[in-house]
């Protein structure tokens, strides 16, 4: 359930389902629903994810994305080799606190 600290941002999880929070707004994500924060505003972005467990574990999809065979990825999901090589292959960490 992460809560905006500061700053806009775009909820986004399952198909489709996009919401906007600003500041102080509290958003609730169902369990296991693959989802991202995008942050659109013009600063950090500082929010508090918090979870039923105390095991955290992050799957970034561009993690996955750069370290899956290139050629597999273009032909399974039309993504050009340019710009799978362009996608990071360090994990960007979210640290939880």
């Amino acid at each position: 359930m992460p809560t905006v600290v500061n700053q806009l941002v775009r909820l986004s999880w399952w198909r489709s389902c996009i919401q906007r929070f600003e500041e102080g707004d509290v958003g609730y994500i169902p369990i296991s629903n693959p989802h991202y924060i995008e942050n659109t505003g013009d600063s950090d972005l500082v929010f508090i994810e918090m979870f039923k467990s105390s095991e955290y574990q992050d799957i970034s999809l561009a993690e996955w994305m750069a370290h899956t065979p290139h050629l597999l990825m273009n032909q399974h999901l039309g993504v050009t080799m340019s710009m799978l090589d362009s996608i990071p292959k360090e994990e960007a960490v979210v640290t939880p606190l």
